[in-house]
């Protein structure tokens, strides 16, 4: 490759790559770049979300997707010049993902997941008080089997890590076990 190209393409590529570092509200950022199969995840797990707002969010862009037509600056210049009317029929794409994401709705698994996670957690920790200080704790390397119970506590409490984590200690391994299987059982079963 001749070292103009070379150094064409290397440019090019570092753009690209800096490109995901800003976020997608950063002024130079046009959206999100992602793939249908993407966005049908996300706009499920969004739906599967307690909070209403979230949902609303998840509506939003189902619609955006499965009902509304995307902004389409030729269409619109079509419609306001009367000598490129007849042509405006074919610039219309209707919408981007009529059929993939039409079916997208909550995510059972992980809302029953949620469900069975929030019941053994207020058994496990029933009568912890969340800690009232502030700050971070870095914790070290464990066992594996540990980090994953305590880690799905953590994501059903408002305790902190390492209180969680005390007590996950105590367990023995057949409970760590069957908090870990709360979070696979309904995905073996279907």
């Amino acid at each position: 490759m001749p070292e103009d190209s070379y150094h064409r393409t290397l440019r090019a590529r570092a753009f690209d790559v800096s490109r995901y570092w800003l976020p997608l509200s950063t002024n130079t950022s046009l959206g999100q770049i992602t793939s249908a199969r993407t966005l049908e995840r996300q706009i499920s797990r969004l739906m599967s979300h307690e909070l209403p707002e979230i949902q609303e969010i998840a509506q939003e862009l189902k619609n955006s997707v499965v009902i509304e037509e995307p902004v389409n600056l030729q269409l619109e210049k079509a419609l306001q010049d009367e000598s490129l009317r007849p042509l405006s029929s074919l610039l219309e794409t209707g919408p981007l993902l009529p059929t993939l994401a039409k079916y997208t709705s909550p995510n059972a698994h992980h809302l029953h997941t949620k469900q069975a996670l929030q019941k053994v957690a207020s058994e496990l920790l029933a009568g912890l008080e969340p800690e009232k200080e502030f700050g971070v704790r870095l914790h070290t390397y464990q066992d594996p089997l540990r980090h994953a119970v305590t880690t799905l506590l953590y994501s059903v409490s408002n305790l902190s890590y390492a209180q969680i984590n005390a007590v996950v200690t105590d367990l023995n391994a057949a409970t760590k076990k069957e908090t870990l299987d709360l979070a696979f059982a309904q995905s073996r079963s279907s």
